[in-house]
């Protein structure tokens, strides 16, 4: 299961980091199953305003708390679809009104411009946050080094950890983003 690990740090079955989730912050069966969509966005904003659009088309859908894309374009995509017309007025209403948080990942300079205040005020307002998380593009030189020196017939280390880092509001200033 890809999301294994995920959901066992979430009800505090795994440490991460030698630390586990406080009691008062874990997840409970309960909380698991209201994860109830996930789909491929083909690394498309477009695709991703689309699909969370038709998603908000169900208005019981507007109750979900955490949004999660595998990058910051999709989670700009959720961004345009919020300040668009594809979703009804009552809907969008509802889902901001739970102070949503939504998290992208990759350090696209369009979504720092929005953690820097700077584009799409109207909706960050009110989210309950938005952030996104960094990873270093030393994860890739690092793989390329390990296929490099494996297929010289060196041993490889197995397990790489590669720190991530949130990026917010409170912080967006000290980090570099990409066009």
């Amino acid at each position: 299961m890809r999301d294994s690990g995920f959901t066992e740090y979430l009800t505090g079955a795994l440490a991460f980091d030698g630390k586990t989730i406080d009691d008062a912050s874990k997840w409970t069966e309960e909380d698991l199953k209201s994860i109830t969509y996930s789909g491929a966005m083909n690394w498309s904003r477009s695709d991703t305003k689309t699909a969370f659009e038709s998603l908000m088309g169900d208005a019981s859908n507007a109750s979900i708390k955490w949004v999660y894309a595998e990058d910051d374009e999709l989670a700009m995509g959720i961004l345009e679809a919020l300040q668009g017309g594809g979703i009804a007025d009552a809907t969008k209403t509802t889902f901001l009104g739970n102070k949503p948080f939504i998290t992208g990942c990759g350090g696209l300079n369009e979504l720092y411009e929005v953690l820097r205040g700077n584009s799409y005020q109207d909706i960050a307002g009110q989210l309950g946050g938005l952030m996104s998380v960094t990873y270093s593009p030393s994860m890739i030189q690092l793989a390329v080094q390990d296929m490099v020196d494996y297929l010289d017939g060196q041993q490889v280390q197995q397990d790489h950890v590669i720190a991530c880092e949130n990026v917010t509001s409170a912080n967006v200033a000290d980090f570099k983003a990409f066009n």
